[in-house]
């Protein structure tokens, strides 16, 4: 194949790119010159409106701000005002107005039912700072506040709002001719309901709302009183202002808008409004916009003009320098074409630190990824045949079959996390009457846990095959077990450890021998839920015996007469686990295990498991819990025999469905048969209910 790529001149990306840019400018200045106008007015009147709105807004937060500063200063006063005397109080007045010029009074009076309001406490402050009040007569001035206050508490007390908690805004401009604020707040007492009215300068308040040369700032509460006004209006302005459509539309708003109109020489005129949410005020923001408009079209005009004039220049300088990146790009092309080809030598040479520099660095990149890639596959399939080999290896230590003994009935069931399960389990039938159970978990999974299961399945093997054969004397479970330890410290020097869980049942002394090394407990499932081989107290078995009608004459020491029935035991209480103290193999020299003994019964069963069972969660990250494994197993305990198994397995799959787990999952249920079955040297199994022979 050839190295080299050629392209003709009109078929070069060189001239597409060129003449898609020079039609997209064309198309692009075509569209500035019709849609312009139209397009920059809507983006300005939304500029527009989004900064009168946050005026609106900076306005009504610093009036709420300006009124919530003021009745945290009547809380404070009120809060010692049946403590002090008279004097005291015109004290403390004073000393909050030293802080706060602003305040020009405050008076405290207590509002009973059916009685008229009476002053708790009256204070003034007019100070010479306060300049607006130069003008009045400060006695009258406060004769005339006090009277409006008392008007204005008997107006309240009218009321059945249940809003009186809040802060009530009125302006007192019109009452006295003064510039004033009064803001009463009520405070519940034992004495009765207390309001302070606190008489304040607007000069505070008007401070808080922001103005411009363009701009008019109105007030109101949420009934539509004005509160306040831009300069050079007065209170009949606002209420001509508040009664018009668009001001009621805001009145009865329950978030911030705008709306537009004109003013009375034909101005474009935005307005915003703000509602209060704490003190219930709304605040409004006008701003003629023409000027601000003719300003933005000059400005655009001229932008449109530098920018047209910018882009033919970067045209030119495009055009050439695409020759340069066409010719890196071929070069490219022509260097991907041998690779495709099986020439996985080709290289790109350097081509600059741009765009097309990265794509040639890509190109190589790709090949030596390629080459290493090839290596990768060719390790991963030995690998992977060999995980297989492994694989189907390990399935040939498992039972190939259940087995159905004379006297037991031995099922199991594995789920591997990974193509190799580190969890291991089997069964040895040592001697016509006595067998060999056991589960085990190596520790972690995958390859490295199969091959201590391995191990395991080696040793314990060679052990039944030599007790069978008779070359080999059977050891005790915790005397195997040490055994098993010694060869597995010695391989693997703490390296390599596994839990286990071993029964030994043997039919003809009808008895359990088990021991645990390190592994989770097995459980235990009488076919009598009142089994007194359970858990529970004795004493819990006698008072089930007295709810349902059970004579204590009849009793025979602590155990019931007649069984409990089983639908009043819970499930979790229908199984017990076999506690037994053990090491876990493999982690020391010198390891301990507690040997056990349960005597068995007609129709008793048997749950090992590994850790995974519990400890695995599903796609919904749930889990069966050791508690849970309990209650399922308790409302199995009625299934017949064979059943158990069966029915868990399923159980188990439908809970985790199709999800990675994070470790093995085995589980093995061990039966005592339920038929009548004689043992070889003629005694009986312990029947149902009793011990000894029949």
């Amino acid at each position: 194949m050839e190295s080299r790529v050629y392209v003709k001149w009109y078929h070069s990306l060189r001239f597409k790119l060129f003449a898609i840019l020079t039609a997209l400018l064309t198309l692009a200045v075509g569209a500035f010159a019709v849609n312009s106008g139209s397009q920059f007015t809507a983006v300005l009147n939304e500029q527009i409106r989004d900064r009168i709105q946050s005026s609106a807004a900076r306005s009504q937060l610093g009036v709420e701000n300006q009124f919530s500063q003021w009745r945290s200063i009547s809380g404070a006063m009120v809060q010692n005002l049946f403590k002090m005397s008279a004097k005291d109080f015109q004290q403390q007045v004073e000393g909050f107005a030293n802080s706060n010029t602003q305040i020009v009074a405050f008076d405290v009076y207590l509002v009973e039912a059916g009685k008229p309001p009476r002053a708790v406490g009256l204070g003034t402050s007019l100070s010479k700072s306060q300049n607006s009040l130069q003008s009045f007569d400060r006695k009258e001035l406060i004769q005339k506040i006090r009277a409006h206050e008392v008007r204005i508490l008997d107006k309240l007390a009218k009321r059945k709002e249940k809003d009186f908690d809040r802060a009530e805004l009125f302006n007192l401009t019109e009452a006295t001719k003064a510039p004033l604020f009064l803001i009463g707040s009520r405070f519940k007492t034992p004495d009765g309901d207390v309001w302070a009215l606190l008489t304040v300068l607007a000069d505070g308040l008007g401070a808080s709302v922001e103005a411009s040369e363009r701009s008019r700032s109105w007030v109101f509460k949420s009934d539509g009183t004005p509160l306040l006004w831009p300069s050079g209006k007065g209170p009949a302005d606002a209420r001509t202002f508040v009664q018009s459509r668009e001001a009621q539309r805001a009145v009865s708003a329950v978030s911030a808008s705008n709306y537009e109109g004109k003013t009375a020489e034909g101005e474009p005129l935005v307005t915003a409004f703000s509602p209060g949410q704490e003190y219930k005020i709304i605040a409004f923001v006008e701003q003629e916009t023409g000027q601000e408009k003719r300003e933005l079209y000059k400005r655009l005009g001229q932008f449109a003009l530098l920018g047209l004039i910018v882009a033919w220049g970067a045209l030119g300088l495009i055009y050439v320098a695409m020759g340069r990146a066409t010719r890196s790009i071929i070069e490219a092309v022509s260097a991907t074409l041998r690779i495709a080809s099986g020439d996985l030598s080709a290289r790109v040479n350097a081509l600059g630190r741009d765009e097309v520099g990265l794509l040639g660095n890509a190109v190589n990149h790709m090949a030596i990824q390629i080459v290493r890639l090839l290596e990768v596959q060719a390790v991963a399939a030995r690998q992977e045949a060999e995980l297989r080999t492994a694989q189907a290896f390990q399935t040939t230590l498992f039972p190939k079959r259940v087995e159905n003994e004379t006297y037991f009935r031995v099922q199991g069931h594995y789920r591997s996390a990974s193509e190799c399960a580190g969890d291991w389990w089997s069964y040895y039938r040592l001697s016509a009457s006595r067998t060999l159970v056991l589960v085990a978990d190596a520790t972690g999974h995958g390859a490295p846990a199969a091959l201590v299961g391995a191990t395991a399945f080696g040793f314990f093997e060679n052990y039944a095959r030599s007790v069978i054969a008779g070359t080999r004397q059977e050891q005790a479970p915790a005397s195997l077990l040490r055994a098993f330890n010694d060869m597995l410290w010695e391989s693997g020097a703490g390296r390599s450890s596994m839990t286990m869980f071993l029964l030994l049942l043997d039919s003809e002394t009808h008895e359990l021998t088990y021991v645990n090394a390190g592994h989770v407990p097995c459980l235990f499932l009488p076919r009598d839920a009142s089994d007194e081989r359970l858990s529970r107290k004795k004493r819990k078995a006698q008072r089930h015996a007295s709810e349902f009608g059970a004579d204590e004459s009849t009793q025979t020491g602590n155990v019931p007469a007649e069984p409990v029935p089983a639908e009043v035991i819970p499930h979790g209480k229908r199984s017990a686990p076999l506690l037994g103290a053990g090491s876990v193999l493999g982690f020391g020299p010198d390891p301990q295990f507690e040997e056990k003994t349960l005597q068995l019964r007609h129709g008793d069963r048997f749950f090992l498991y590994t850790d995974g069972l519990t400890e695995c969660v599903n796609d919904q990250g749930q889990s069966i819990k050791p508690a849970r494994l309990r209650e399922l197993l308790g409302e199995m305990a009625c299934l017949r025999e064979g059943e158990l198994r069966e029915t868990f397995v399923t159980r188990m799959n439908n809970h985790f469905g199709n999800a990675s787990l994070d470790d093995d999952i085995t589980v093995v249920v061990v039966e005592m048969l339920d038929a009548p079955i004689v043992a070889p040297q003629g005694m009986p199994l312990v029947l149902h209910g009793a011990e000894g022979a029949a």
